[in-house]
């Protein structure tokens, strides 16, 4: 710090003006140079808006594994919405056109692996539906009700469709095989979306222009 009478810097005493050695300022001033420095400049409704958005990507995220809940559509369109509402602090365009991708081929790989599991073993779409319907009734009987949900609806409609008990469990494992793999893959781009548009958000937010505090 260097002395001179008649200038004031802002927050400092009287007489005193920033050095080009930053270290020569008092320790109180350091700090508040510091936080100038590297507060992010993000208002509280922004922050409210994206704690909102992330609350609707777990849901979306839970919704890979939980029928009848739409899972990456839903962080898509949280994104998009977001973007829409808070405006350039919202995700880059770039990161929404690389999560609608995403979002599509999770879609595409999803039933891939599905009707891949499914004609692997001989399923039918008979047995598909009834591994869907198994996974709902699953839900409400706890973990093994989800794990076993799926088998047991695909059995139950395969044999009740006139095929051998044997084809029908090898049907009802191709079924449930090919949800679960459905299911892993869903949630691997779900995640990698929501934290793709987190870091894109936090990112600019931390390293943009500060303000005072």
């Amino acid at each position: 710090m260097e002395r001179e009478r008649g200038r004031e810097t802002p927050g400092g005493p009287s007489g005193w003006r920033l050095s080009t050695n930053a270290w020569d300022m008092p320790r109180p001033y350091l700090c508040r140079a510091a936080v100038l420095k590297y507060r992010p400049s993000v208002s509280t409704p922004e922050i409210l808006w994206f704690a909102g958005t992330l609350l609707v990507m777990l849901v979306g995220v839970l919704g890979c594994i939980l029928p009848a809940i739409p899972g990456t559509p839903l962080i898509f369109a949280a994104a998009v919405a977001h973007r829409l509402i808070v405006g350039e602090s919202g995700a880059q365009t770039w990161v929404l056109v690389t999560l609608g991708i995403i979002a599509i081929l999770a879609l595409a790989a999803d039933y891939a692996a599905a009707l891949y599991g499914a004609k692997a073993l001989g399923a039918s779409r008979l047995g598909m539906t009834g591994a869907v319907i198994g996974g709902l009734v699953g839900l409400f009987l706890g973990p093994f009700g989800i794990l076993l949900g799926p088998f047991v609806g695909a059995f139950s409609f395969e044999f009740v469709g006139g095929r051998a008990w044997h084809d029908s469990a090898k049907a009802g494992a191709g079924a449930t095989i090919g949800l679960l793999v459905g299911a892993v893959g869903k949630v691997a781009c779900a995640v990698s979306m929501t934290l793709l548009f987190a870091a894109d958000i936090l990112w600019r937010a931390f390293s943009g222009p500060s303000i005072p505090a």
